[in-house]
């Protein structure tokens, strides 16, 4: 059986709504102690935004962020698979 995942399209128009963006991550369990760090410290501007989960990361943010944080993940090196808005999120 195929795995199905449900996504919405991304309105890069609409830059100033706020989505849960899910990111698709490799070796998650290589890089969670980097996530923490990261996006969930206190002095981190996504504190409380974001869930970590067995493949990735989703964080509530605006459309027009997305392309900051894929910036700060490959700074970090960690590997991105995909950047999707789950479908029934919103």
């Amino acid at each position: 059986m195929d795995n199905t995942l449900l996504i919405n399209k991304i309105n890069i128009q609409g830059t100033d709504e706020e989505r849960e963006i899910f990111f698709l991550i490799g070796d998650m369990d290589k890089n969670i102690k980097i996530l923490l760090d990261n996006f969930n410290s206190v002095d981190s501007k996504y504190y409380g935004l974001g869930k970590l989960k067995y493949n990735g990361m989703s964080l509530n943010i605006l459309t027009s962020e997305i392309p900051a944080v894929i910036e700060k993940l490959v700074e970090l090196k960690v590997k991105i698979y995909g950047v999707y808005e789950l479908y029934g999120s919103n």
